[in-house]
């Protein structure tokens, strides 16, 4: 182990090398841009030869931060696009736009040609206003809302149980909470509760705004300066929900029916304590290697074991989370073969988990996966919506966007000792929840 360990060490300056050989264009980054305002951040991906800008506002406040019924924020969301997206008496506008939210961070985005950059930054700015639309319009607009949890949740089996299995794994934590509600919950917003929430959370402390496309650092600071430069701080949100210790033990296992699913579904997921290096963002690179080691068919990988040597499964999808500071989210989806209990399926994942903790991720399946990141980056690293979307998951981890340069040291720098101490960390749960839904009468 020791020896292993020193040859990563010694790798990492000769991969550093390498990559600052690799071919990048001048114009591609992310530029921090320090602005005369009380926005949290300010961040430019420019591109010249984009013919549009978009301009994204993240909020740092989601379902997590909310006390109300669940799915709220996401009902607050709607109304607030509503709410930005009015042009004086214009009919037509060329930009155009939309809004998610994933529980954690709320993003707005709108997108249209450089002679619309007055209307974009308008529409953001109209974001940290109070809600101007009609009561009846916003009260109407939990149709709306209650028609997604249809689409979205009612008619999806696998996400619906989901759900459950994040409610159960967290406990009281809010990150645990629905997005989008149910259909008790959306019927109880009102519009107090929605003013409540946007003018807790809808605040510059809270406000990153990340603008790409062909502009240039002091025109974004023009127009940024123009929009916010009156506008309060306000209080940041401390997110303090990430600091929550969930060490007690949890065991529980939900038999489900739901006549509508094609095939039978075994979910599985389990929270394990995990404090990382210290280094919060490197930490994030090292969840991104074991994810992509367990989702491959690469040694130490979990497609050997689950569907080429046993035939246990058809397809299985697996993921990391890191939502609270010193706990690890593990989770996995798969579909058995006919005929495969669930039992089967969850013991060999057990077995090929605790196989790989024991012996720990093998050096070459380490390295290949670094060249692939590597590789990928290089290859897009110059595409705005890759950096976009990297600063996005840090947003939603509670980290600042980092650069193309940054991003490439970090996956340079990802170490084997840590990727061991996580898998052996994602081994040893002390919560999980697990979902055997098959067909009704199956």
């Amino acid at each position: 182990m020791a020896a292993m360990l020193t040859i990563t060490a010694r790798l990492a300056p000769v991969l550093l090398f390498l990559i600052a050989l690799l071919p990048w264009p001048a114009a591609a980054g992310l530029v921090k841009v320090e602005t005369a305002t009380a926005l949290r951040g300010v961040y430019l991906i420019p591109d010249a030869e984009s013919n549009t800008v978009r301009v994204s506002a993240v909020f740092l406040a989601g379902e997590a931060d909310s006390d109300a019924p669940e799915g709220l924020a996401h009902y607050v969301e709607h109304l607030m696009f509503w709410h930005a997206d009015r042009v004086s008496s214009r009919a037509f506008h060329s930009r155009g736009g939309n809004a998610w939210i994933n529980g954690i961070i709320t993003t707005y985005y709108n997108e249209g040609p450089t002679t619309e950059l007055d209307d974009l930054f308008a529409f953001a700015g109209r974001l940290l206003t109070p809600l101007s639309l009609d009561a009846s319009f916003m009260r109407d607009e939990r149709r709306i809302v209650a028609r997604e949890y249809d689409l979205r949740i009612s008619e999806n089996p696998k996400r619906r149980f989901r759900e459950q299995m994040n409610r159960t794994l967290y406990g009281a934590n809010p990150v645990g909470r629905s997005v989008i509600g149910t259909p008790q919950t959306i019927d109880a917003f009102d519009l107090d509760m929605a003013e409540r929430f946007r003018q807790r959370h809808y605040v510059a402390a809270n406000m990153v705004l990340l603008a790409s496309g062909n502009l240039s650092e002091d025109t974004l600071r023009r127009k940024v300066e123009d929009v916010f430069g009156d506008v309060r701080r306000g209080a940041a949100n401390a997110q303090g929900w990430r600091d929550a210790a969930l060490l007690d033990d949890l065991s529980r296992t939900i038999d489900a029916t739901d006549s509508r699913i094609v095939s039978s579904a075994y979910q599985f997921s389990s929270l394990s304590h995990w404090t990382g290096s210290g280094d919060r963002l490197q930490d994030m690179y090292t969840i991104g290697f074991l994810a992509e080691l367990l989702g491959s068919s690469l040694p130490g990988g979990l497609a050997k074991p689950l569907t080429i040597n046993d035939f246990v499964v058809s397809t299985f999808h697996v993921r990391l989370d890191w939502k609270l500071r010193d706990q690890i989210q593990f989770y996995f989806q798969a579909r058995p073969d006919e005929g495969v209990a669930p039992e089967t399926v969850a013991a060999k994942l057990h077995e090929s988990l605790v196989a790989l903790a024991d012996s720990g991720v093998p050096e070459r399946s380490v390295e290949r996966i670094r060249k692939r990141f590597t590789q990928e980056a290089a290859r897009r690293g110059e595409e705005p919506d890759h950096i976009l979307g990297r600063a996005m998951r840090n947003l939603t981890a509670g980290l600042d966007p980092n650069d193309p340069a940054d991003h490439l040291q970090r996956i340079a720098t990802v170490t084997k000792a840590d990727i061991d101490r996580l898998i052996r960390a994602v081994t040893d749960r002390h919560r999980y929840v697990e979902v055997n839904l098959t067909q009704e009468g199956s």
